[in-house]
């Protein structure tokens, strides 16, 4: 199964650095991450996911909209953009405990009907 991490973002920066953090910490190496930016007009945060790219172990993509999409618009182009990898959405106020991943790949792993 091959799965997609998606992390919608729009401004946030203090909370988006920990969500990042987090994700460096917890998930396996080479993990595939796609950080969405719907047009977040802070500069700050294009440069942190750019050094976040720069020095992760992780499998980072950005994604940055030309023009804001608003959370449902930003998280379907990205959904699209993952296909056909299985997803697992991430806010990026979110702070991932050790283990999250795993325990959703078993989740879904568990059941057929589980997509």
């Amino acid at each position: 199964m091959n799965v997609t991490v998606i992390v919608p973002v729009y401004q946030a920066l203090d909370d988006l650095a920990r969500c990042l953090a987090a994700l460096e910490r917890t998930l396996p190496d080479g993990a595939r991450v796609l950080l969405a930016d719907d047009a977040s007009p802070d500069p700050a945060v294009p440069a942190l996911l750019e050094r976040f790219v720069a020095h992760a172990r992780l499998s980072v993509r950005v994604a940055r909209r030309e023009a804001n999409l608003g959370f449902v618009g930003n998280v379907n182009l990205a959904f699209a953009q993952s296909a056909p990898d299985d997803v697992i959405l991430l806010n990026s106020d979110t702070v991932p405990a050790p283990g999250w991943y795993a325990a959703m790949l078993a989740c879904a792993a568990s059941a057929a009907r589980i997509r």
